[in-house]
C-alpha cells in the first residue's frame, strides 16, 4: 500500500511539473509581442502606402508583412510600431520609449520616435536606400529590437520642379522659407527644403513649421530632420539679402535652436552644397525663372546630369539682384534654384527650384 502511494505521489508531481512546464512554454517572448512594419508612399508620382497601420490588436498581420521594399525615388518611407502583451509574462507592461536605428549606409543613428498613439509611427526619406531597426524599451528598462527592414531606392531619373508641388497643394505656401530669427516672424512659415510631399502635412516641401503657440505643430512629429537639406537665414545681412545654409551646418550656427533641440537627432544627415549662378535670365517675361531653365534644356535629369559645381559651398548668400544657385545634395543629386524675397524683405523667401529626384 505504502509503494503504492508514492507512486500516486511521484506521478502527481510529475504531472504538476508537466502541466507548469507547459504553462512557461505558452508564455511569449517580448520579440514576440513587438513588431514593425515598413511602407512607402510617393504622392508625387500618385502612389499611395502599400500597407495599412492595422493597430495592436493585429500583432500577427504586422510579423507577416514584407521585411523588404523597393520604391521609387523621391518616395517617404514610413516605419511603423506595434505592440500587444497579452501573451507575455506580464500583460500589464508598457512600451516607455520606441527608437527607430536607421542605417543609410554611413554608420546607423539612433532617433526616439513619437509615442503619440498606441501604434505609433515616423517617417523618414527614401533619399538612399538603406535599413532601420526598431528597438522597444518598456517601462521596467526591458528592451527588444525588430529588423533590420531594407529599403531600395531605385532612381527613376525623374526630374522634381517646385510647380508640380504647387500645383498638388495650390498654393505657393508649400515652398516659403523662413529666414527670420524672430519669434514674432516665425508663424505659418518652414524652417527645412525637403524635396518630398508628405500626406497630411500642409506645406509640402518646408518640412517644419514655426512655432506656434511656443510649440512645434503636433502633425509634424512624425517627419524627422533626415529629410530636411538647408534653411534660411538672415543674421548678420542687408536688407536685400539671404543666407542658404546647408542642414548640417544649423547647429554650428546655432540657427534656430529650438529646431535643433527637438530634431537635432537627424539633422543634418543628409545636406546640400551650393555655389552661385550667374546666368543672363529676363525678368521681364512671365515666369522667368522656369522658361529660363527650359530654354537652356536643364528641365531634364540627364540635362542636370551636365552642371558643373566647382566649389560647392555649406553656405551661400544671395541677393535680390543675384538669387540663383545651383546645388548638389549629399545623395548625388543635382540642381538649380532661385530664391524670390517676400514683401522686399530677408524675413522670408518663396524657392523656385528644378532638381534631379
Amino acid at each position: 500500500m505504502m509503494k503504492t502511494s508514492k507512486i500516486i505521489i511521484a506521478l502527481a508531481v510529475l504531472s504538476a511539473t508537466v502541466l507548469v512546464s507547459c504553462e512557461k512554454n505558452e508564455i511569449a517572448p517580448l520579440e514576440d509581442c513587438v513588431a514593425a512594419s515598413i511602407e512607402y508612399q510617393n504622392l508625387i508620382d500618385n502612389i499611395s502606402y502599400q500597407q495599412t497601420s492595422y493597430g495592436n490588436t493585429q500583432l500577427e498581420v504586422y510579423k507577416n508583412m514584407p521585411t523588404s521594399i523597393s520604391i521609387p525615388s523621391g518616395s517617404t518611407i514610413r516605419i511603423n510600431a506595434a505592440w500587444n502583451f497579452e501573451d507575455y509574462k506580464n500583460s500589464d507592461a508598457e512600451v516607455s520609449k520606441i527608437f527607430v536605428i536607421v542605417d543609410y549606409g554611413n554608420g546607423a543613428k539612433e532617433c526616439e520616435m513619437p509615442k503619440n498613439s498606441d501604434a505609433p509611427w515616423i517617417c523618414i526619406p527614401g533619399y538612399k536606400s538603406g535599413n532601420v531597426k526598431v528597438k522597444f524599451v518598456l517601462s521596467n528598462g526591458e528592451e527588444a529590437i525588430v529588423g533590420p527592414l531594407s529599403f531600395t531606392v531605385n532612381s527613376d531619373n525623374k526630374v522634381l520642379k517646385d510647380k508640380e508641388i504647387e500645383s498638388y497643394q495650390s498654393t505657393t505656401d508649400s515652398r516659403v522659407l523662413l529666414a527670420s530669427d524672430n519669434d514674432s516672424e516665425k508663424e505659418g512659415f518652414r524652417y527645412l527644403f525637403a524635396p518630398n510631399h508628405f500626406e497630411g502635412l500642409h506645406g509640402g516641401f518646408g518640412l517644419y513649421k514655426a512655432l506656434l503657440s511656443n510649440s512645434f505643430n503636433s502633425s509634424n512629429d512624425n517627419f524627422m530632420a533626415y529629410f530636411g537639406l538647408f534653411c534660411l537665414t538672415n543674421r548678420g545681412l542687408n536688407s536685400n539679402q539671404i543666407k542658404i545654409v546647408a542642414a548640417d551646418k544649423i547647429s554650428a550656427n546655432n540657427l534656430y535652436p529650438e529646431l535643433t533641440q527637438k530634431y537635432g537627432c537627424s539633422l543634418g544627415e543628409f545636406n546640400a552644397r551650393f555655389e552661385f549662378w550667374d546666368v543672363p535670365i529676363d525678368t521681364n517675361v512671365v515666369d522667368p525663372f522656369h522658361t529660363y531653365v527650359n530654354s537652356i534644356g536643364l528641365d531634364t535629369y540627364s540635362n542636370l546630369d551636365t552642371l558643373t559645381i566647382n566649389n560647392p559651398q555649406s553656405e551661400l548668400v544671395l541677393n535680390m539682384d543675384k538669387p540663383y544657385f545651383k546645388f548638389i545634395t549629399s545623395y548625388g543629386k543635382k540642381g538649380v534654384g532661385r530664391l524670390g524675397f517676400l514683401n522686399m524683405s530677408n524675413k522670408a523667401a518663396t524657392l523656385e527650384f528644378v532638381m534631379q529626384r
